[in-house]
C-alpha cells in the first residue's frame, strides 16, 4: 500500500493497494460492503483528500 502525490498537481493523489491474489481482493470488497466500521474508516480517509474518489482494478500481464 502506498500514497502517491501528483508532482504537477499537488492536490491530486493516488492511493495504491496491491493484493497477492484475486481472492484477497474479493475478501476485501465483501468486508467493505458488509462492515460499517470499515465503511466509516474509508469515509474518513476519503474526506482527507479533495475531489472525487475513483477506484480502478488492474491485473499484471504475464
Amino acid at each position: 500500500m502506498r500514497l502517491l502525490q501528483n508532482v504537477d498537481d499537488p492536490a491530486r493523489f493516488v492511493h495504491e493497494i496491491e493484493y497477492e491474489t484475486h481472492e484477497l481482493i474479493e475478501v476485501n470488497r465483501q468486508r467493505v460492503a458488509s462492515d460499517p466500521r470499515v465503511q466509516a474508516s474509508m469515509q474518513t480517509w476519503r474526506s482527507l483528500f479533495p475531489g472525487s474518489v475513483e477506484i480502478d482494478v488492474y491485473q499484471e500481464i504475464e
